[in-house]
């Protein structure tokens, strides 16, 4: 996939491997440590442009992941999908 900001990303997430489509940025100077702020596409759902969003909170020291809501393969049409991966693998972690 094409890199969509200037960031090295730190971690990302695959639906083959994670269940989800993501990219996790972590800042050098971490502002707020302990917090992510994880960004999802508006109702066009386009992973380009949230991706591309990123860079204004990595730039305030905020720890920032997006993940598709739509625009990859595999990705869930609609958005209870993608929440509930997440719910499914919070708890796992527990």
């Amino acid at each position: 996939m094409k890199k969509l900001t200037k960031y090295t990303p730190e971690k990302t997430f695959t639906i083959e491997k994670n269940g989800f489509h993501g990219t996790y940025y972590k800042p050098e100077k971490d502002n707020y440590p302990g917090k992510v702020l994880i960004v999802f596409g508006g109702s066009v759902g386009s992973y380009m442009l949230t991706e591309m969003c990123t860079g204004k909170y990595y730039e305030a020291g905020i720890n920032v992941m997006a993940v598709a809501y739509r625009d990859v393969p595999g990705a869930p049409d609609k958005l209870q999908a993608v929440m509930y991966c997440f719910r499914r693998r919070i708890s796992a972690k527990r």
